[in-house]
């Protein structure tokens, strides 16, 4: 697969390393899917179908 060699590549080069989770961003993200999924579910009972599910 190439992008698995490609990012093996880049972890052997050091140039990409795991690190530890970052609380702040878990939260951010978590904020962001919370506010994602209630607008796609007031779009969806609108009938706008489309438009809600690109927000999910």
């Amino acid at each position: 697969m190439i992008k698995t060699d490609f990012l093996a590549k880049l972890f052997d080069e050091k140039k990409i390393q795991i690190v530890e989770p970052s609380e702040n961003l878990k939260n951010a993200y978590l904020k962001r899917s919370e506010e994602s999924l209630s607008s796609s579910k007031i779009l969806a009972e609108a009938g706008q179908l489309n438009d809600s599910i690109a927000l999910t």
